[in-house]
């Protein structure tokens, strides 16, 4: 199962996707879909994904990008990473997918997908402490480095009430793009890249 999601109102996402990579199958499914930034999540609780693993189903969840908004880029990448997965199941032969037709609707060379996918072990949100009008910096699908400012609260005066730095080196998968904000309100998605020889937790979920 392919449950294909965006961003909510008022944040943005890269293309990535969400999986079990312990789960061979899960993991294969996964890296078909060639995403920017692939995330391991055993499943959370009450989603789709851990309600179908729970009944033996595989799923992973792929993240189109932004709300409201038709981001050709993205959509093209997700549609030729579903058809991968349906050629590598023998549901679908690619053989039969017109990519003359395709390349000019999307105009795009790269139509398979990003040329780099970035593997994190997990992922973590950052949220707000305080109220106020909120900038964030890096965008997504960029390296962030440990110490590095994020993000900055401000109030309607333009007076900096608080700021927010990085914890640990690694990728944004998704941010705020809201610049208005309460106290408890989600600043940016990190991903934490998986380091060489790193055994992926059995149990990965993030702070919903």
């Amino acid at each position: 199962m392919v449950d294909l999601h965006t961003a909510s109102f008022g944040r943005i996402n890269s293309y990535y996707v969400r999986a079990d990579m312990n789960d061979p199958l899960g993991a294969k499914m996964a890296k078909l879909q060639q995403p920017q930034i692939l995330l391991h999540n055993s499943g959370q609780d009450g989603t789709l994904r851990s309600a179908a693993a729970a009944r033996g189903i595989k799923a992973i969840t792929v993240e189109i990008g932004n709300p409201q908004t038709f981001q050709d880029r993205y959509i093209q990448w997700s549609f030729m990473g579903i058809m991968r997965i349906l050629d590598h199941f023998e549901m679908y032969d690619l053989k039969n997918i017109n990519m003359t037709e395709i390349k000019t609707l999307a105009n795009e060379e790269n139509l398979n997908g990003p040329p780099h996918t970035v593997l994190c072990s997990r992922g973590f949100w950052l949220y707000t402490k305080t109220g106020g009008l909120l900038e964030v910096y890096p965008g997504v699908n960029k390296l962030v480095k440990k110490g590095e400012i994020i993000a900055r609260i401000k109030n309607m005066f333009g007076n900096v009430i608080d700021e927010y730095f990085s914890p640990c080196t690694g990728v944004v998968i998704g941010r705020s793009s809201n610049p208005v904000a309460m106290a408890g309100d989600r600043i940016v998605h990190m991903g934490v890249i998986k380091r060489t020889g790193e055994v992926l937790a059995k149990a990965a979920k993030e702070n919903y």
